[in-house]
């Protein structure tokens, strides 16, 4: 008589009588699914309605714990937020290597086309955690060749991703919203936060020191850093961090610390640049680079808090009359200074 062997961890060889036994289960079960066939089919239907209900409400709870993350400190995206974003990307594709880098409107296909290892690209910013891709991208990625990039910046501009598109995913009729999301943080990018100390040797900083900073914040875009903190101090007041008990003196100017992100750490010279288009006074920014190209001196970029002694004028300055006629002039009140000029 032949006999089945089942391979398995516990094989073994059944008898004739575990046979029939079998059988006769095997006939029972399909003689009660022709007779239940329609309830168990409309309890299959439901276990599978309960399944994906259940399944639908753990995938809201883990977006939004993703969310959240994604959000941190930010309740909402803004318009803001989106316009800082795209200027911030502008370093960041420098940093990964793009050039001829060109921004476009809002109303573009892409927000940047660049060119990377000799290819044109078409690049797509978001602050959003999942993004599309359009149907006019896919058409002009096919008509010009492009390489298509997104790149997902964090909310708070502190992390950022670039990832390129495969062109066999710019095939597809039809692109869902949900094609490409971000789904954790681990392999996302740092910014880091350098400061760009100014020297202005100018009082007059005091009347426009909005304009001043709208001006300062232009400079920066134009480099694509984000400006995220400027603190401005009378020079010769001590600094915060310094101590408190000397007594302030009185300054002529401003000293001005621009707290900026960018995606990887500046070149001293890079920061050299900076204070020199940003108005920095240009003796301090000439004594800086010589610090930088013939001392190598790491603590190139000095800023003093106060003064602790000033030489006194010589002669011949003491009786100038153009230097009495300006301490005069500066005692004045402001009503009257029209009248002695």
């Amino acid at each position: 008589m032949e006999h089945i062997v089942f391979q398995g961890r516990h094989s073994s060889k059944l008898t004739h009588k575990e046979m029939k036994i079998l059988a006769s289960k095997q006939q029972y079960l399909k003689k009660y699914y022709r007779e239940h066939k329609t309830d168990l089919q409309r309890k299959m239907k439901e276990y599978k309605l309960i399944h994906k209900d259940e399944l639908a409400q753990h995938n809201r709870m883990k977006y939004e714990k993703e969310r959240e993350k994604w959000l941190g400190d930010i309740p909402k995206i803004t318009k803001d937020i989106s316009k800082n974003a795209e200027t911030l990307a502008k370093s960041i594709l420098r940093h990964e290597g793009f050039k001829e880098i060109i921004q476009f409107t809002q109303q573009s296909v892409f927000d940047y086309f660049a060119k990377k290892n000799g290819r044109l690209c078409g690049i797509d910013v978001s602050t959003a955690m999942r993004k599309p891709i359009r149907p006019q991208q896919v058409q002009m990625a096919h008509y010009f060749s492009l390489d298509v990039y997104l790149l997902f910046i964090k909310p708070d501009l502190i992390k950022y991703k670039l990832i390129k598109i495969p062109h066999l995913y710019l095939k597809r009729k039809r692109i869902h919203y949900k094609s490409v999301s971000i789904h954790t943080l681990k392999d996302f990018k740092e910014m880091h936060i350098e400061i760009i100390r100014l020297d202005i040797d100018s009082s007059l900083l005091g009347l426009w020191k909005d304009d001043w900073l709208k001006a300062q914040r232009a400079v920066f875009e134009y480099y694509g850093y984000y400006l995220k903190e400027s603190i401005i101090r009378e020079s010769g007041q001590p600094l915060p961090w310094e101590n408190q008990e000397v007594s302030p003196t009185k300054g002529k100017g401003y000293h001005i610390w621009h707290h900026i992100l960018t995606p990887r750490p500046l070149l001293d010279m890079e920061k050299l640049e900076l204070q020199f288009m940003l108005g920095s006074d240009y003796g301090r920014c000439w004594i800086n680079y010589l610090r930088i190209t013939q001392r190598n001196n790491p603590a190139w970029d000095k800023i003093f808090g106060y003064v602790t002694w000033r030489s006194p004028p010589e002669e011949p300055c003491k009786s100038c009359r153009l230097r009495k006629y300006l301490e005069e002039i500066a005692k004045c009140p402001r009503e009257k200074m029209q009248n002695v000029l």
